[in-house]
């Protein structure tokens, strides 16, 4: 059988989350705040959270922008539907824009003509590994006052002139699913680099629990 992905554990993992169990602590534990820690100072994060997984992390993106019904907001064509579910579950709409046949990117020379007034933000995705042409989105950006969200699930550690995707934009999600290049299981995490958007994600993160500080130190 050749299968399409195949995660490596090894002793250590198997180790490690002996220890979690045996703890009795299985949420904000000693691990997941070295994995965020971790993430952070190897990105050059501003913010990071792990997540249930990157579709959760689009979720809380879409809260974090305060996406509201009416509002519109610029994607690929060509994206897993969780990109989109994130918006309509807000009761927002997703605006389609065709992809490059190079690198199945977002075609960035197509998206201002989709700008209204409607318009809130910009869902951007890095597939396959390969960084989107930012330079023109963060024009846009500028120029209508939009959030950039980067879906970066298929392109964790992946660089954009030096600067690692998903810290680029307002808000970067990524996965660690069974079948991407770094397995969580179902996991993901979320960065955010708009210092506004931190002071919002703490209580939508745990409910009041302040997790902030230790992740700034």
């Amino acid at each position: 059988m050749i299968y399409f992905s195949k995660p490596s554990i090894t002793k250590k993992e198997i180790l490690n989350v002996n220890k979690v169990l045996k703890s009795g602590i299985l949420t904000d534990g000693f691990f997941q705040k070295k994995t965020e820690t971790l993430i952070k100072k190897k990105i050059n994060s501003k913010f990071i959270a792990l997540t249930q997984s990157c579709t959760d992390a689009l979720e809380l993106a879409a809260s974090l922008i305060n996406l509201k019904p009416g509002d519109e907001v610029i994607m690929p064509s060509y994206t897993f539907t969780s990109t989109a579910n994130a918006v309509v579950l807000k009761g927002a709409k997703p605006v389609f824009v065709d992809v490059n046949s190079s690198d199945l990117n977002i075609d960035a020379d197509k998206i201002e003509s989709l700008i209204t007034k409607k318009t809130k933000a910009i869902f951007i995705v890095h597939y396959g590994g390969n960084c989107m042409n930012l330079d023109k989105v963060l024009t846009i950006k500028k120029k209508y006052k939009l959030f950039i969200v980067e879906d970066t699930a298929h392109s964790f550690l992946s660089k954009y002139k030096n600067r690692y995707a998903g810290t680029i934009g307002d808000i970067g999600v990524f996965s660690f699913h069974e079948t991407k290049n770094l397995v969580g299981g179902q996991g993901g995490a979320i960065s955010i680099n708009n210092k506004k958007l931190i002071k919002r994600v703490n209580h939508l993160l745990e409910k009041g629990t302040n997790r902030i500080n230790f992740l700034k130190n």
